[in-house]
């Protein structure tokens, strides 16, 4: 967002300021040491214009915590974004940036635009994506048309394939179909729960999460918590192996990405802060039992999960 002048009368103490940057750039670049550019630097006012804009932004963060919720779309929180950015005498940085049509809320945002034979298998051979990501879904519907049962339907928002797990047979047509081996067949768990991690970006991390905001970047912290050893780390990737995980869900709390998911799983109930005079004496309480013996009883607990059906695909970009 621009919300300054390119131009303006500098005062006497500016001009200073700048002549004996100027000359110390000059020093730098005869000694070969490579320099800004006389662009890169700011005046006061504009100084003033970049702190005015990092204010709108934070304010715009603010705004999105306060009023997100489970089952909002990203079209309202674009909504949302968009109508406060120009409220405040600002133009939302990525409106409209190399063709992207939102404000906010693009996980993979697109870099280019494809234009060729709409099918996955001719698009991976000779085009790499529309995003940053070389290992997403290409969008194009492959998968969509091998299933017999019309039980994927790509999202119109997301530009994503969704699977209808109440015609879903899990006859494997759609992973087949698909060239980058996206699509899995993953066992139903208790109550036809599952958790998994939905990206399959093999890049490093930092590269991961420049092509894309929900990608995995092999931090490694779901592995490290996972007390059934259910997690593996390979090529910067976590994969979760559905015959270990017990759905515990410590793996998807700790995912600074957000990559791991967990599907029909009922909303966690917020923690409540108990009160500073309970949690003192819960602590004092602590303190005192710390020093009386305790007599441990031995059990043994089951924890053999019941045997699992085949379920419905993901499809994980």
């Amino acid at each position: 967002m621009r919300l300054f002048k390119s131009k303006e009368k500098l005062s006497e103490s500016e001009s200073v300021y700048l002549a004996d940057i100027e000359q110390k750039i000059k020093a730098y670049k005869a000694k070969g040491y490579r320099v800004p550019t006389r662009k890169m630097i700011k005046t006061a006012a504009q100084i003033k214009g970049i702190r005015r804009s990092a204010a709108i932004n934070t304010a715009v963060l603010d705004l999105v915590a306060a009023h997100i919720h489970e089952g909002m779309t990203t079209e309202e929180i674009d909504t949302l974004v968009y109508n406060f950015t120009i409220a405040h005498g600002a133009i939302p940085a990525p409106l409209n940036y190399e063709g992207f049509p939102k404000s906010v809320c693009a996980n993979r945002p697109k870099l280019t635009q494809y234009d060729g034979v709409r099918s996955c298998v001719v698009a991976n051979s000779t085009f790499g994506g529309e995003t940053g990501c070389t290992f997403g879904c290409l969008g194009c519907g492959d998968c969509v048309s091998a299933c017999q049962f019309d039980a994927i339907h790509m999202n119109p928002e997301t530009g994503l394939p969704e699977v209808d797990e109440s015609k879903c047979t899990a006859c494997g047509a759609c992973s087949k179909a698909c060239p980058r081996n996206i699509i899995e067949i993953r066992p139903k768990g208790k109550n036809n729960r599952r958790v998994y991690v939905q990206c399959v970006n093999k890049d490093k991390g930092a590269v991961a999460r420049k092509a894309c905001a929900a990608a995995c970047i092999g931090c490694g912290k779901c592995v490290k918590v996972c007390p059934f050893e259910a997690i593996t780390l390979e090529n910067n990737l976590a994969y979760i192996d559905p015959a270990k995980c017990k759905s515990c869900r410590k793996c998807e709390m700790e995912c600074p990405q957000q990559a791991i998911v967990a599907v029909n799983f009922p909303p966690r109930k917020p923690k409540a802060d108990a009160p500073a005079a309970e949690k003192q004496a819960v602590g004092q309480a602590a303190i005192a039992s710390a020093a009386k013996p305790v007599a441990v009883k031995n059990e043994t607990v089951n924890t053999a999960s019941t045997p699992a059906a085949e379920a419905p695909k993901n499809t994980e970009a």
